[in-house]
């Protein structure tokens, strides 16, 4: 069977990568139809593709299902990330910085 080729970006995605991802699942005002036809633009996949292998029902995506499907490869990504090279994010290295010049 043919892995999905968001699920085939996640699983290689860099932080930035998977901070665009996070990013999109988290944004409200758009439904997930939107955020799949978002990742993919910036993924640079085809959003045929990527449809063809999430959770539907009579031809709609699920959101849910959809959302979580996605959600635990970026986890298991992010895992990586943080155990291959201590990876830290923006944010952490922000805080980090500023804690050591005071």
């Amino acid at each position: 069977m043919k892995l999905n080729p968001l699920v085939q970006k996640l699983e290689n995605a860099n932080t930035t990568e998977l901070d665009i991802a996070f990013a999109l699942l988290k944004y409200k005002e758009i439904g997930i139809y939107r955020k799949i036809q978002a990742l993919c633009l910036s993924f640079n996949l085809n959003l045929d593709e990527v449809l063809q292998g999430l959770p539907q029902e009579e031809g709609r995506v699920l959101d849910w299902d959809t959302r979580h499907f996605i959600h635990h490869y970026m986890i298991i990504r992010a895992n990586e990330l943080q155990s291959i090279d201590r990876a830290q994010y923006p944010h952490d290295i922000v805080k980090q910085s500023f804690h050591e010049q005071n």
